[in-house]
């Protein structure tokens, strides 16, 4: 979808320009700050709400596997779930660049370090939403919190003091170059650092919480 918007706002700057890192950042910029950070709501609200209907739990948990197992592998799910949709956003850059004439060399290390990115700074969030999920047995109110912190995102972004430490405006950050990258990523080793910081504390978090939990 973003893709195919830029083809159509931009498509003759894009044919002038001839340049992928252009066309990569102008589709990033609502797919990173709105589309990313929402999805991960959808996927695990949509991977749990299964198993609260019917009493779906207690069928999975009376099952010879462990409540950490079964935790780990619907959050692994996911995260499978975000690596596609990035894989698919790269497929949609490559199209519709191709539809606009760009025949500059194709930056693909440039472009991979952006999505890898963009599925690393997701990983707080997935560990939060599936915590929220679990414990929700409701579809909507978990979007309404993902919803509620994606938005606020759009400005906090913006902030050199907040933006790297708010969850929600890392996938922008991590996909667009700022000039304070690391070797690997497109962000500093601070905000590496609170990623995963912040992964561990929801995902402990949200696991303690299932392990104790009575369906």
């Amino acid at each position: 979808m973003t893709g195919f918007l830029t083809y159509l706002k931009v498509s003759d700057t894009l044919a002038s320009l001839n340049n992928w890192e252009f066309m990569y950042t102008f589709s990033s910029v609502i797919h990173a700050m709105i589309f990313l950070p929402l999805l991960t709501g959808i996927f695990t609200a949509f991977i749990c709400r299964h198993d609260h209907l019917h009493g779906g739990w207690k069928q999975l948990l009376v099952q010879p596997i462990k409540r950490y197992q079964l935790y780990c592998t619907k959050a692994i799910f996911v995260a499978l779930f975000i690596i596609a949709t990035q894989l698919l956003f790269l497929l949609e850059i490559i199209i519709v660049g191709s539809i606009c004439g760009i025949t500059s060399p194709f930056p693909i290390t440039y472009i991979l370090k952006g999505l890898i990115g963009g599925i690393f700074t997701t990983l707080p969030l997935i560990a939060l939403q599936m915590w929220l999920s679990v414990i929700w047995s409701s579809f909507a109110a978990p979007m309404v919190v993902c919803v509620g912190l994606t938005i606020p995102s759009m400005i906090i972004s913006q902030s050199e003091r907040f933006g790297p430490i708010y969850p929600w405006s890392q996938p922008l950050l991590a996909m667009i170059p700022t000039g304070s990258e690391t070797g690997l990523l497109f962000i500093s080793t601070k905000s590496i650092l609170i990623v995963l910081i912040s992964f561990i504390v929801f995902f402990a978090g949200g696991l303690i919480n299932f392990n104790k939990k009575t369906y």
